[in-house]
């Protein structure tokens, strides 16, 4: 049930149940249905009942010993007509990047050589969180609020006036802007994030240790780590959390995206991530 919490809290859109160890009851079709049956009715109560989704569900009866519907097709389960795990996991619909909201592009690097060749060159070298640019497009900085456009767009495979999500580009503009690694820019046309220096999110622990009321940690989001404080409310397998930060974040909610709105929790001392973190809102 926790694993279904959490997936249904990412949004997850398939949901594949392996059913191992078919060789202990013979491959027998009646058994794998009754645990299939079963595997569906805690879905319906937990993705359904709890969150309001309703996932593709794939129950997939296997032999690891064997290795029957594992890579290939078990000809001692001809019961089963779907595909193998392998395949099954090749083709699950995963999440989706949403090319067609506004653009986030957090710099990862400023790309200044220092060679004669290249004396005028500054390079903002990124991969695309969200939405998409082209060549032409006005661009800010959220950070400085300076603008410019998109003289050159610079990414893999062969030349290509619009880049989209997913993507590592190098971005070159029309004036030298005020942008650092960890700052973010986005389509001067698009709707804005959200800037705050306080947030309300979700937590996932990721450590045995529980989290402590007030104590400070380390965010990192795209391509900026930050430090913050956070207040706690624990919610059944969750934290919701208040954060204050000592700079003002850059971020969308998870529900409008998921890598923009996403983070995770680092403790400063020993650099151990000690959560995952999605933000639902300024505060």
């Amino acid at each position: 049930r926790r694993h279904l919490s959490i997936a249904a809290l990412l949004r997850v859109g398939t949901l594949v149940v392996c059913v191992n160890k078919m060789d202990r009851v013979d491959f027998d079709a009646a058994r794998f249905q009754e645990l299939a049956e079963e595997a569906s009715q805690i879905v319906r109560e937990v993705s359904e009942r709890e969150y309001g989704l309703a996932p593709e569900l794939l129950a997939i009866p296997t032999s690891a010993l064997h290795g029957d519907n594992v890579v290939t097709a078990s000809s001692r389960m001809p019961f089963y007509e779907g595909p193998p795990l392998l395949t099954a996991l090749e083709g699950a619909r995963g999440s989706l990047r949403d090319e067609a909201g506004p653009a986030r592009i957090p710099v990862q690097w400023v790309l200044r050589p220092q060679h004669d060749d290249f004396e005028d060159y500054r390079g903002y070298a990124a991969r695309i969180a969200r939405g998409r640019i082209a060549r032409g497009d006005r661009v800010r900085s959220v950070r400085s609020g300076q603008e410019a456009r998109v003289t050159e767009l610079t990414g893999a495979g062969a030349e290509r006036a619009t880049r989209h999500a997913g993507e590592s580009v190098v971005l070159q503009l029309s004036a030298p802007i005020d942008v650092s690694r960890g700052d973010v820019l986005v389509n001067a046309a698009e709707p804005p994030p959200l800037v705050s220096r306080g947030a309300t999110a979700t937590l996932l622990c990721l450590t045995e240790t529980p989290l402590v009321e007030s104590a400070p940690l380390l965010v990192k989001h795209g391509t900026r780590t930050q430090r913050a404080r956070v207040r706690l409310r624990p919610e059944g397998f969750f934290v919701r959390a208040e954060l204050e930060f000592d700079e003002p974040l850059v971020f969308d909610r998870f529900d409008d995206d998921r890598t923009f709105g996403s983070f995770v929790a680092i403790d400063p001392q020993s650099g151990s991530t000690v959560a995952a973190g999605l933000l639902r809102g300024a505060s």
